[in-house]
């Protein structure tokens, strides 16, 4: 199956909560647009793995059957975009991204704060390894963004000789 973006979301200043978006333009100067994490860096757009995420939440037991989906939210992670059918591993550092119309680097892994833990006991732990709490991206070209577009990945110029 083909990866596509299924949640976007920002916030208004630091520590505020995290507002859903069903499209957004992202640019280079600004990131997700009005995010306060947007300016220009290595952690400008931040990207969650849907597969992850469900993932920590049935280890945390928040997923069950008499519960809707996402009983217990991905904006509790923070992160400014949600992909389905793609699991982001080390290999993926340096690849790019094309959402929409706009191209984002890979750049590294995030690392979950202590807030994690304010949500629910453990959940720090669980998203420590390997990239289970997603990849930080830097804006390579801006451009629109839209929840079902599809998340296409392209390996690192060295990586695609190794393939």
């Amino acid at each position: 199956m083909q990866a596509c973006l299924r949640g976007i979301a920002v916030r208004a200043y630091q520590h505020a909560p995290m507002q859903t978006l069903t499209h957004a333009v992202v640019t280079v100067d600004k990131g997700v647009a009005h995010d306060a994490r947007g300016k220009p860096s290595l952690r400008q757009v931040t990207i969650l793995s849907e597969a992850s995420w469900l993932l920590v939440c049935h280890q945390l037991k928040v997923l069950q059957p008499t519960l809707p989906p996402y009983a217990f939210s991905w904006l509790n992670r923070r992160a400014n975009l949600l992909i389905s059918h793609r699991i982001f591993n080390t290999t993926d550092i340096g690849s790019t991204l094309r959402i929409g119309s706009c191209v984002l680097e890979i750049t590294q892994p995030c690392n979950p704060c202590v807030k994690m833990d304010q949500h629910i006991k453990g959940l720090q732990a669980l998203l420590t390894p390997a990239l289970t709490a997603g990849v930080c991206c830097k804006v390579i070209s801006g451009g629109y963004i839209k929840l079902g577009d599809q998340v296409t990945l392209t390996p690192q110029p060295y990586q695609a000789l190794l393939l």
